[in-house]
């Protein structure tokens, strides 16, 4: 749940559109989502399994516990085992100092705030930190 309500998954709503608009959009699902906390019981094996196999996710995303917080490498190497074949990508607080070791984990980033002026999620984009990511991520 979050401090919006229940997130309930509507895997079989997001088939039949994506059926119906016949487009090649990819989804990408977050497995457990940042800023809420699971049901009880509710592994992070058992979540990402569940997505990629049942919900039919053309992948998956492993965030920290909010925007901007960096992902836990072990939960990226969790969802990576649980969940063989399946695109892993970190979807929060990916930064130039930790890009190349999250990468050796996860197939790709999502990168916003640490794009931003001092890091700050509203800011614009900065321009120099965006280089240096691009050349971090060149090396």
């Amino acid at each position: 749940s979050t401090d919006q309500g229940v997130i309930t998954g509507k895997a079989a709503e997001v088939a039949r559109l994506r059926a119906a608009l016949a487009t090649p959009a990819l989804v990408l699902a977050d497995v457990f989502v940042k800023h809420s906390v699971p049901p009880a019981g509710l592994t992070l094996e058992r979540a990402a399994a569940d997505t990629w196999k049942r919900a039919g996710a053309d992948g998956l995303i492993v965030t920290g516990t909010g925007t901007g917080r960096p992902a836990s490498l072990e939960d990226v190497a969790r969802v990576k085992a649980a969940t063989p074949g399946a695109p892993v990508l970190v979807g929060s607080g990916v930064t130039v100092e930790t890009l190349a070791a999250t990468l050796r984990l996860a197939d790709a980033v999502i990168v916003g705030t640490a794009l931003k002026v001092d890091g700050v999620v509203t800011a614009p984009i900065d321009a120099r930190r965006a280089r240096a990511f691009v050349a971090a991520l060149s090396r």
